[in-house]
């Protein structure tokens, strides 16, 4: 399994997924959210991905699309297309269904999801787990969870100023099972970079996953965990809303990172320039 594939497979996919985690409802319901966000591993650039969410009335619906980039597309062709929709009723988010639609080097990998009272039931995942690198998450460990996008509207409802980065959070995205826990950490400056919009002060947040199931065996260097995965949240319009900036973590392929390169508010728009 190449590097791309073992970020996108879990890291990637949650990382995008709490893009939206600091938002509170009441913002979503005022405004549409698109973003965009790049990838590196080392120096190389090996991804892209966007993230967008709406809200009508009482149904929410969030989509992830990603994709290799630069010498990762080269050695590995990879593109992912993730949606979540729902309802929201008397301020609890019920999800109705998760699919992610990819293709890895010309092999259709799917998820889905359908959800039956709040409870998740997979109807399909392609390919199967192998039963020696992975094992299937069993069903009996599916019952009280959501998806990782349906997560990031979660913990809206009770966000404040001063709750950024808390919680534990139980997912099960059809192949793997876990709790993300959030934890604050300090406000610090960032610097400006070529390679992201967002330079000023931020908010850190560290990130803990505890591993449930479904996850390729540790044996290998794409069985490991990323190691000090770390948040930076921060409001790229001045009277806008908090969102994930940066990202930093590292594997047993080096170091992983992330920045937004493009932010979409109503009429506002911040992008980076590329050649």
């Amino acid at each position: 399994m190449t590097l791309t594939k073992k970020l996108h497979s879990f890291a990637l996919a949650s990382i995008l997924a709490s893009s939206l985690l600091f938002f509170k409802l009441a913002e979503l319901r005022a405004a549409s959210i698109k973003l965009s966000y790049d990838a590196y591993a080392g120096p190389l650039y090996v991804m892209s991905a966007r993230v967008s969410l709406s809200l009508k009335g009482d149904r929410y619906r969030i989509e992830t699309q990603s994709k290799t980039e630069g010498l990762a597309a080269w050695f590995s062709s990879w593109k992912s297309k993730s949606i979540t929709e729902g309802h929201i009723r008397n301020g609890r988010l019920i999800p109705l269904y998760y699919t992610v639609n990819s293709v890895v080097d010309n092999q259709p990998h799917r998820v889905k999801l359908r959800y039956i009272k709040g409870q998740p039931l997979l109807e399909e995942l392609l390919p199967a787990p192998d039963g020696v690198r992975r094992l299937a998450v069993p069903s009996e460990m599916w019952p009280q969870t959501i998806d990782p996008l349906t997560m990031t509207l979660r913990i809206l409802t009770g966000v404040s100023k001063g709750q950024l980065c808390v919680g534990i959070h139980q997912v099960f995205d059809g192949r793997r099972r876990y709790n993300m826990g959030l934890t604050p950490g300090i406000i610090s400056e960032l610097q400006a970079t070529a390679s992201s919009v967002f330079a000023g002060d931020a908010q850190s947040c560290a990130l803990e996953i505890e591993r449930l199931g479904g996850f390729y065996k540790k044996k290998s260097a794409t069985g490991r965990p990323l190691l000090s995965p770390t948040l930076w949240v921060a409001r790229p319009f001045e009277d806008g809303i908090p969102v994930p900036v940066k990202f930093v973590a590292r594997s047993s392929f080096g170091v992983f990172r992330i920045y937004l390169t493009r932010a979409e508010k109503g009429g506002e728009l911040i992008e980076l320039e590329k050649d």
